[in-house]
């Protein structure tokens, strides 16, 4: 689990969840975004270790949203238990999912982190 401090290649995020994960292929990359701030947290079991890492760091956690990193289709998706708040708070009390972003603009925060911190993922 680390704070990205350069942008990264694909192998380079492979490198990272190995140290994390060892041999074990994992298919999803567990990730943290500061959508203000545009830092972002990689490489953890739990998008909780990773928000308690940047949160120790300083970062406002009302800025902190999780997202996971798809291998093979190189898809980014928008769940976890750190959005539910979001989520609540910004009228999304009837999507079957509360862990999911469906808000268009925040996903284009989202993806704008993505963007800046790893080569190739995004369009």
């Amino acid at each position: 689990m680390e704070i990205l401090t350069k942008k990264v290649n694909q192998r380079e995020l492979k490198e990272i969840s190995k140290k994390d994960f060892g041999d074990m292929e994992t298919e999803i990359i567990k990730c943290v975004v500061d959508v203000e701030k545009l830092i972002m947290g990689v490489s953890a079991e739990y998008h909780s270790d990773i928000e308690e890492l940047l949160l120790n760091e300083g970062l406002n956690q009302e800025n902190l949203f999780g997202l996971n990193l798809i291998w093979g289709d190189l898809k980014i998706q928008f769940q976890s238990m750190l959005n539910i708040p979001w989520n609540l708070q910004h009228g999304y009390r009837d999507v079957e999912n509360k862990m999911v972003i469906s808000d268009k603009d925040m996903q284009e925060k989202m993806i704008k982190v993505v963007d800046l911190w790893v080569e190739g993922w995004t369009l």
